[in-house]
Parts: C-alpha cells; structure tokens; sequence
C-alpha cells in the first residue's frame, strides 16, 4: 500500500512541476513583452525633462526644508 501511495504521490509532484515550469515559461515570455512595451512608450514620450524639473524643483527645496526643521 505504502509503494502505490509513494507512486502516486511522485506522479503527481511531477505532474505539478510540469505545471510550475510551464507557467514560469509564459510569465517571462509576457513579461519580457510587457517590458518592450514599456520602453517602447517611454522612448516614444516627449523630452521633456527640464519642464520636469522646474515643476518638481519646488517641491523638492520645499521638502529640504520642512526636513531641516
């Protein structure tokens, strides 16, 4: 009885890793896709960094010196 259990319990551990490599496979390939993706927009934004910082520049001074306090 205990050699049938092992068997049976082996056969399906091996069947859930089977699973397991099978989505690990699908989860990076969408995610190596979904990074494309991202980059390809990002490279797409305007550039605008400078009118970035003149909005964030504030901000920021106004944080060094709430911190300072």
């Amino acid at each position: 009885m205990y050699e049938l259990k092992l068997a049976e319990w082996s056969a399906r551990l091996h069947v859930t890793e089977g699973l397991i490599g099978e989505m690990d496979i699908k989860i990076e390939e969408n995610s190596t896709e979904s990074d494309l993706e991202t980059i390809e927009e990002l490279l797409n934004l305007p550039r605008t960094t400078w009118g970035l910082w003149q909005e964030i520049k504030p901000v920021t001074s106004e944080m060094k010196r709430l911190h300072q306090k």
